[in-house]
């Protein structure tokens, strides 16, 4: 749902997925190792304030040393963008060291082309870009001959 947004300004921050809310599954074992709710639920909302900002064109390039640090919205529209080189790259939320790290980073380089892959005709219908991608992940996985990959 997030990144089906074929334009890039603030809004697309809120541009989220009914279903996101399942991620607090992940979070579980942090909450069994002690970690007090309160503090999980601090934290998340500290990073989500802080992608806010993350999505515009108005901000070019910072200086360097805040480009090579956290993520800004020049490294963050290389997350969004769908072309080839720019494809599973800067995952990270506020320090950019994750992805340098795992060998995702990608500097911007040229125009960011916005949305997903396989462009879609329905981009208002709020149905359609919340499951669509569940539809063809269970037409996918009809067709598989295999479990594996």
């Amino acid at each position: 749902m997030h990144h089906t947004a074929e334009s890039y300004n603030l809004t697309v921050s809120f541009r989220l997925s009914w279903v996101q809310h399942f991620k607090i599954l992940f979070f579980l074992p942090v909450i069994f190792m002690g970690f007090h709710p309160v503090i999980i639920f601090l934290v998340n909302q500290i990073a989500i304030l802080f992608q806010f900002w993350q999505h515009t064109e108005y901000i070019k390039k910072l200086p360097r040393i805040v480009e090579w640090l956290i993520v800004t919205p020049s490294n963050h529209r290389v997350h969004h963008g769908s072309n080839e080189k720019y494809l599973d790259k800067n995952f990270g939320v506020i320090l950019l060291c994750w992805d340098k790290l795992f060998g995702t980073y990608q500097p911007e380089e040229e125009k960011v082309i916005y949305g997903i892959t396989t462009k879609i005709d329905e981009t208002v219908n709020p149905l359609y870009l919340n499951f669509h991608e569940y539809k063809d992940i269970a037409k996918d996985v009809k067709a598989a001959k295999r479990l594996q990959v």
